[in-house]
């Protein structure tokens, strides 16, 4: 197996394993009705560990599987909206020198919380009005707090399966 095919199936290990914490524990503990959103945390993370290039990757893929099994909303729309959660995440480390352990819950907190309000504004944009409600904003800032707390956990595990050190990236 190629170098490249060994990364692509590395990736697909990751959606597998964020597809199931997602489905089995994270899609049952709520808070006030809301919950975990680790699949635009796991772009966030692959920015913050591998930088602009494999944030906007892991991002695209991690927004086409959570399509997969999001209703009501078109096709393409979190794979678009993660991968420029996962970008902007990678530009956020590339701007900072050294991702330090409290950078992380805040980076989890900052970009989960856009992510939420991406979403709402492009699938407004796109015709989707319900997307854009009143409760949008309360909506990130819980999303955003959420994966805050899940935030380091999920960058060691991108890390450990993209294979990225402090000092190397994808």
């Amino acid at each position: 197996m190629g170098f490249h095919a060994v990364k692509v199936a590395r990736l697909g290990l990751l959606m597998l394993v964020v597809l199931l914490a997602q489905v089995s524990v994270l899609g049952w503990v709520a808070i006030d009705g809301w919950r975990w959103d680790a699949f635009v945390l796991v772009g966030v993370c692959a920015g913050l560990a591998a930088g602009p290039q494999g944030g906007a990757t892991v991002g695209f893929t991690a927004g086409l599987v959570a399509d997969l099994f999001v209703r009501n909303t078109p096709f393409g729309l979190s794979a678009l909206v993660y991968a420029l959660v996962g970008y902007s995440a990678g530009v956020a480390h590339t701007a900072v020198l050294r991702v330090t352990w409290r950078f992380v819950p805040l980076a989890g907190f900052v970009f989960s919380a856009f992510g939420v309000l991406l979403f709402g504004v492009v699938g407004s944009t796109i015709g989707d009005a319900h997307l854009v409600r009143l409760q949008l904003l309360q909506t990130a800032g819980v999303v955003g707090i959420l994966n805050a707390a899940l935030a380091p956990l999920l960058l060691t595990v991108t890390k450990a399966t993209l294979r990225v050190d402090d000092r190397t990236t994808v």
